[in-house]
């Protein structure tokens, strides 16, 4: 597992990179966002899940959901701006605020298609916060463990809080990170 810079010049949003793979876990899941086959399949499997919306409905709303949820976040992060980083919100009701890291998760702007980043928030008074993204969701039941692919995310959340927490990362290694390409 690595932890790459997603932006240059922008050490407050991070992602990680898992064994051989070729993307970040923030590429990843908006390449799975935008792949309308991928979605198909996706909600065929959880149509179940889908309360009011049609399959096909379901995948032009996550399309359009993602599209907004990627330009709002890289455009923010390629101007230097941190403001977005507040829209993470933390994972579970009353973390310990002292902790240096804290599980978050990012909601997607659709109410019918609950997308979700989710992330590990760096703490740092001085330099400011920093996320790591872990990964994402589309968020149909009411809690991760209830799902295969969100019960995934939950399991990697808690890898990378491990992998950081063994390795005591900090802000200051920031600058030495390699860049997603």
């Amino acid at each position: 597992m690595e932890v790459i810079r997603i932006i240059d010049r922008n050490n407050h949003l991070l992602s990680v990179r898992y064994g051989d793979a070729e993307e970040t876990e923030f590429s990843k899941i908006f390449t799975f966002w935008n792949d309308t086959e991928a979605l198909f399949s996706f909600f065929s499997d959880n149509a179940a899940d889908l309360k009011t919306l049609t399959i096909q409905e379901a995948v032009l709303e996550v399309i359009d959901a993602a599209a907004y949820l990627e330009d709002r976040i890289l455009d923010n992060a390629e101007s230097g701006l941190v403001d977005f980083l507040q829209e993470f919100k933390p994972l579970h009701l009353n973390p310990d605020s002292s902790q240096k890291y804290i599980l978050n998760k990012l909601y997607g702007p659709s109410k019918r298609i609950p997308l979700r980043l989710y992330g590990i928030r760096l703490r740092d008074y001085a330099k400011g916060d920093t996320i790591i993204v872990t990964g994402g969701a589309i968020k149909l039941t009411r809690a991760m463990q209830d799902r295969p692919h969100t019960k995934l995310e939950l399991d990697k959340l808690d890898q990378v809080m491990r992998y950081l927490r063994h390795q005591n990362f900090s802000s200051d290694e920031i600058e030495f990170l390699e860049l997603e390409l």
